[in-house]
């Protein structure tokens, strides 16, 4: 499942990194946690691949959501786009701004990161 979302997506991810100076990685790893690798019913029913932080509309389509996401990273948390663009400084730094209640959300990311080497679509 995992796998098949990330070569669903890669391009995607690449596209917003270029838009929004986002890591490609940082993206595809929170759309692998926060849908479940586009398995949760958020994702398959309403196009929502990044949970809690995007439920306040129904997408047509997953780019849109995936699109919206980029712009609420940088809307809700410009302090990310004034450091460091790794992977690592990324997820950090959406823990400190308080993105996710889950007290492990960098530790999360970056192990699927590292899992799956998404580190490589941020080049």
């Amino acid at each position: 499942d995992v796998q098949n979302y990330i070569d669903r997506f890669q391009e995607v991810a690449r596209m917003e990194m270029k838009k929004y100076l986002i890591p490609a990685s940082i993206k595809l790893a929170q759309g692998i946690a926060e849908s479940h690798a586009g398995m949760s019913r958020e994702a398959t029913e309403g196009n929502n691949h990044f949970g809690d932080a995007m439920q306040v509309m129904a997408y047509t389509t997953a780019w849109e959501n995936w699109r919206a996401h980029s712009v609420l990273l940088q809307r809700s948390y410009p302090e990310l786009f004034e450091g460091s663009t790794s992977y690592e400084a990324w997820a950090k730094g959406l823990k400190k701004a308080g993105y996710s209640k889950d007290r492990n959300y960098d530790r999360k990311l970056i192990e699927i990161i590292e899992a799956y080497d998404l580190a490589r679509f941020d080049r």
